[in-house]
């Protein structure tokens, strides 16, 4: 049967790639870190993509902290692009990568009009896999739309980040318990958004933006960008 507003009672939003724009915020952020202390744009955002990754992954397995990920990346970064002046410190230049990231309101088209759109039909949470103390200044920047979010659950709020079923079993509890059948996540991340939550008998809205569509997304309602999204709240 085909998935339809009208079946489901809880809208969950991924933040960051769904309703703000990381990848602008954050080129954007190190394109002003680069230019700032003089260091090969493209080569320093190379290195910092690729640790970052890989500081992800080890966040993720409850190896490191988030502190830690964030001065590391800029260590690795330094390192790649062989940086060696002691005047410059890994935690400096986080903190300018950061206070730039959140100037101003990076958020995508059309965030608005789906928050709205979903809390006339149901109710509306986010969730999203950062702590706290960042997220909730993106969210702040949501604007008048942010008063219809009923809540929105952290990576420092659950007892681990997503794709791991107790982050979402801490949603569903906050939610007070309502039936997977009656729940949608819309998100961007195939891995801890859509295939993480469709196991879990969610029903699905994955935002491709653009990218092809894996070849397992059976059960799982895929379109471009919000404005899909906002298309798919009107049926």
């Amino acid at each position: 049967m085909p998935l339809t507003p009208k079946n489901i009672d809880w809208f969950f939003f991924d933040l960051d790639g769904t309703l703000w724009d990381h990848d602008t915020a954050s080129r954007e952020a190190l394109a002003r870190v680069c230019e700032e202390y003089q260091f090969p744009p493209d080569d320093f955002a190379h290195h910092f993509h690729s640790g970052n990754v890989a500081l992800w992954k080890e966040l993720s397995e409850g190896r490191i902290d988030f502190q830690t990920l964030r001065i590391r990346r800029f260590e690795m970064a330094m390192e790649g692009i062989r940086h060696s002046n002691p005047g410059t410190s890994a935690e400096e230049l986080s903190v300018r990568y950061l206070d730039s990231y959140l100037s101003a309101p990076r958020l995508l088209g059309g965030h608005d009009d789906a928050i709205n759109l979903a809390a006339e039909r149901g109710r509306v949470a986010v969730l999203t896999n950062a702590p706290r103390e960042v997220q909730s200044l993106k969210f702040a920047h949501l604007g008048d739309s942010r008063h219809r979010v009923e809540y929105m659950i952290c990576a420092d709020d659950a007892p681990a980040m997503k794709p791991d079923r107790r982050f979402y079993d801490t949603a569903l509890e906050r939610a007070g318990g309502p039936d997977p059948s009656r729940v949608v996540m819309i998100g961007d991340s195939w891995t801890e958004d859509a295939d993480a939550t469709r196991r879990l008998g969610w029903n699905v809205i994955w935002i491709s933006h653009g990218r092809d569509t894996p070849r397992n997304a059976d059960g799982i309602h895929v379109v471009a960008d919000l404005k899909g999204v906002c298309d798919w709240l009107r049926t």
